[in-house]
């Protein structure tokens, strides 16, 4: 993967943080564990529609520019 999608989120409040874990155990009761020869071994069908899909896939955002080969952030951390 080029870019790794992930976030993460720090919250104080914890009724907040306690509405996030439970919509995150929500989605992960319906969720499908898949594994690389699962995901190799897919339908052709399926994988011809994958193909179909990559012209609508949002295009990847721009964090920052590139120098001496690393990526250069310009969000502040607090």
């Amino acid at each position: 993967m080029r870019l790794n999608e992930e976030v993460n989120l720090i919250v104080h409040d914890a009724a907040v943080a306690g509405e996030l874990e439970k919509a995150f155990h929500e989605d992960l009761k319906h969720s499908k564990k898949l594994n690389y020869e699962d995901w190799q071994s897919r339908p052709w069908s399926e994988k011809i529609l994958e193909l179909f899909t990559i012209p609508m896939r949002q295009p990847e955002p721009r964090l920052g520019h590139r120098q001496s080969g690393r990526q250069r952030s310009h969000l502040k951390f607090i």
